[in-house]
C-alpha cells in the first residue's frame, strides 16, 4: 500500500506489518500497533475472515488491520487507549491474545456492528452486536462503541436493527453501561481517566448505575461519557 500512496504523491505514512508498532510523531510514550482483523484460515477451516482486495486479481495480497494506540511510559509498562476492530467478523481467541499482550483497561473500543445477515454468509466478514459483547469482554475494554452500520445497504437485516441489537445484548450481559451504539451526528466525549465509585455509592444509586451517564451538552448533538 505505501507503494500505492507514493506513486500518487503521499508520502507522509507509515506501512506496518501485523504486531508492529510506530511512535507518534511528537509524542514519544504513544504508539500505533498494527494488530490482526482477518486472520488467515488454518488448514481445517473452510472460510477466511474477511478479506482484501483492491482488484479482482488482488484477492488477500495484503493484510487486514486492526489498530490499538497504546501509552508507554516506560519499557516495562504499557496502557492501551484506543482500539479499532477495523472491518472484520469474530475471531476466536484473537482479542483476548490482543489484551495478554498489551493489557486489560482500554479506554474505548470502536467494533463494527452491521451488515451481518444472513449469518451463515456474512459471519465470516462482519460481527453481529452478539459477538461484538464478546469481543468487548475479551479484550477488556472499558468502554465500547458500537460503529459501520446504516451506511451502505448490503445485508438482509433492517438498517437500523444493529444498534437497538446491541442495546439488547450488552443489557443481557449486565454491560449496558459499558456497551452503547455509536449515533450518527453526535460526538461522545470520554474523559481519560474514569470516576471511580465506591461499592456504597453503587448500592445508593440501584438502578440508576445501570444506565449510560450520557451527560448533554452543546444542544444535544454532543454527550459526555461518564
Amino acid at each position: 500500500m505505501k507503494k500505492w500512496f507514493n506513486q500518487r504523491g503521499i508520502i507522509n505514512l507509515v506501512e506496518m506489518t501485523w504486531w508492529q508498532e510506530s511512535p507518534i510523531p511528537d509524542h514519544p510514550d504513544y504508539f500505533v500497533v498494527a494488530t490482526p482483523a482477518m486472520v488467515p484460515p488454518l488448514k481445517t477451516q473452510q472460510l477466511t475472515k474477511h478479506w482484501s482486495a483492491r482488484h479482482p486479481f488482488h484477492t488477500n495480497m495484503t493484510l487486514w488491520n486492526s489498530y490499538l494506540v497504546i501509552h508507554r511510559p516506560s519499557s516495562s509498562t504499557s496502557h492501551p487507549l484506543l482500539f479499532h476492530a477495523g472491518d472484520t467478523g469474530y475471531v476466536e481467541s484473537l482479542y483476548s491474545h490482543i489484551s495478554a499482550i498489551y493489557g486489560t483497561g482500554c479506554e474505548l473500543a470502536l467494533f463494527p456492528i452491521g451488515s451481518y445477515c444472513p449469518r451463515w454468509h456474512l459471519r465470516q466478514q462482519h460481527c453481529d452486536p452478539q459477538d461484538v459483547v464478546k469481543m468487548h469482554m475479551e479484550l477488556g475494554a472499558k468502554r465500547t462503541v458500537g460503529v459501520h452500520y446504516a451506511t451502505w445497504i448490503l445485508s438482509d437485516e433492517h438498517y437500523l436493527a444493529p444498534p437497538m441489537e446491541l442495546r439488547e445484548a450488552a443489557g443481557k450481559a449486565k454491560l449496558g453501561r459499558e456497551v452503547i451504539p455509536g449515533q450518527h451526528g453526535r460526538t461522545i466525549v470520554i474523559p481519560m481517566e474514569a470516576e471511580s465509585t465506591s461499592d456504597e455509592e453503587k448500592t445508593e444509586t440501584g438502578d440508576i448505575e445501570q444506565e449510560v451517564q450520557l451527560i448533554e451538552a452543546r444542544g444535544g448533538n454532543c454527550v459526555v461519557w461518564r
